[in-house]
């Protein structure tokens, strides 16, 4: 058997080593790409993470106002069904005379605020 290597061979054997250090340069930078890659997915998911526990505590409060708001209604609508029943003429009276008198007093101020 022959060992030595003609020069086609030495010239295909040097193309192989070529390419295959093209190659090896290509994966590398495949490879740094990735693991940038992976690294951005990485502070992504993190973010995201950090998103989703402010939008559960936002639902919370959110649940929270919701519960507040509707029993505030609730006993708003109880105190005006209590004192705007047909046998609180007196309260009505009263309330009408309030808001003249504030309306009067707002009426002075504007023409003083004219002179």
């Amino acid at each position: 058997m022959r060992e030595e290597l003609d020069s086609d061979e030495l010239q295909v054997m040097e193309r192989w080593k070529v390419k295959e250090k093209e190659m090896d340069d290509l994966l590398d930078e495949v490879n740094k790409n990735l693991d940038l890659l992976n690294e951005q997915l990485i502070v992504a998911g993190d973010k995201i993470g950090e998103n989703a526990e402010m939008i559960a505590e936002l639902q919370t409060q959110a649940a929270q106002l919701d519960d507040k708001f509707t029993s505030t209604n609730k006993r708003l609508k109880d105190t005006i069904k209590r004192f705007r029943s047909p046998s609180k003429l007196c309260m009505d009276a009263c309330l009408v005379i309030l808001i003249i008198v504030l309306l009067g007093i707002l009426v002075r101020q504007i023409i003083q605020l004219t002179k």
